[in-house]
């Protein structure tokens, strides 16, 4: 077990991806940490269950299926003032400046790109994250 436990103790990872695979994997691994796991594989999921379970961060992928990408679902996330200062770490396989610089101008935290990150380093992100007790503004 990492360091990080205490970090993702009890707390609430919404993760929005609908690569199973990758899910699972980060699904397990925020589990062993101690963190309260909720999953949504589509961004009308995602945007439907947040505010019925507010996450303490999201784990959030930008290629998803349906008509709300993961961009729109940053979009109405940071517009709805009881969720717009949750961090949003965006994992995903769009590495062309462009999307980074638009994720990050949505608000989110962080950018990761899947490629060039391990799960275990994704886990480290979140609980350093939930470990500065940053609330976005």
């Amino acid at each position: 077990m990492s360091d990080d436990k205490q970090d993702l103790k009890g707390k609430k990872v919404f993760i929005v991806e609908d690569d199973v695979f990758f899910a699972n994997m980060i699904s397990d691994k925020v589990i062993r940490e101690g963190g309260v796991l909720i999953h949504a594989p589509t961004g009308e999921e995602a945007v439907a269950m947040v505010p019925q379970n507010v996450p303490d961060i999201v784990v959030l992928d930008l290629l998803l299926p349906g008509k709300i990408d993961g961009f729109k679902v940053l979009e109405i996330l940071k517009a709805d003032p009881a969720l717009k200062d949750i961090p949003v770490i965006i994992v995903s396989n769009l590495s062309q400046p462009e999307d980074i610089d638009r994720g990050m101008r949505l608000g989110a935290f962080h950018y990761l790109v899947k490629a060039s990150v391990t799960p275990a380093e994704i886990i480290e992100q979140l609980a350093n994250t939930l470990k500065s007790g940053v609330r976005m503004s």
